[in-house]
């Protein structure tokens, strides 16, 4: 086994600079995308914590007139009602105005363009890193293969000629790939939390234009 690992490091080492770049840049990839993935996954789980506390909060608490009273901040749900009421209030005493739902739902579209820009920030980084990478690595691959044709030109056809220049290109694909993967898949698993989050959205938004119709009446 340990000689195994050995002869991954060795070839790394003796890969040619061009092979090394392409590897240096996958491992960057990598790098940023567990990073992102991280951060993206940490912020889920708090936003996840900060909806609930803020829906408690709303169906136990919220009467229009205490709208400021609410400091559960950085929440999706808190954007919503945040632009709702803010637009409530400026209509004052024209409350009964037939425009007014109308205002409503231009915030509530305002509101939610504001959150789904935050929630997809950094999913175009994965996107490209999922993509780019198996290229990258296939780049590598070919570069290799064109080592091997020529050790097979200079030393014969003998396996000590062909095998460091496919060695090359079988590790840079799959570093290629092991970049790709884990950034494509959790490239899907947050593009589904984003439509869940915006789906809930939508209900919690025709919940306060209910809550306001019935305040108004």
């Amino acid at each position: 086994m340990e000689a195994g690992q050995m002869d991954i490091w060795r070839i790394l080492l003796d890969a040619g600079l061009v092979v090394k770049l392409v590897i240096g840049f996958l491992v960057l990839g990598s790098v940023v995308s567990w990073t992102v993935i991280y951060f993206k996954s940490k912020n889920y789980k708090r936003l996840a914590k900060t909806n609930i506390d803020f829906l408690t909060w709303y169906r136990n608490h919220f009467n229009f007139k205490n709208a400021e009273d609410c400091h559960i901040d950085d929440c999706p749900y808190k954007t919503i009602f945040d632009e709702v009421t803010s637009e409530y209030q400026k209509w004052g005493h024209n409350l009964n105005s037939p425009f007014l739902i109308q205002s409503m739902e231009r915030s509530i579209k305002k509101a939610t363009a504001m959150v789904q820009n935050e929630m997809e920030h950094s999913m175009s980084l994965l996107a490209s890193i999922g993509s780019i990478s198996p290229f990258i690595g296939l780049f590598g691959t070919v570069w290799g293969i064109i080592n091997s044709f020529t050790g097979l030109a200079s030393g014969g056809a003998s396996l000590d000629a062909v095998a460091p220049g496919i060695a090359e290109a079988l590790v840079a694909t799959a570093i290629g790939l092991a970049a790709a993967i884990p950034a494509v898949w959790f490239f899907n698993q947050y593009g589904r939390k984003n439509e869940e989050l915006l789906g809930e959205l939508e209900s919690f938004s025709q919940q306060m234009l209910n809550d306001i119709q019935r305040a108004v009446a």
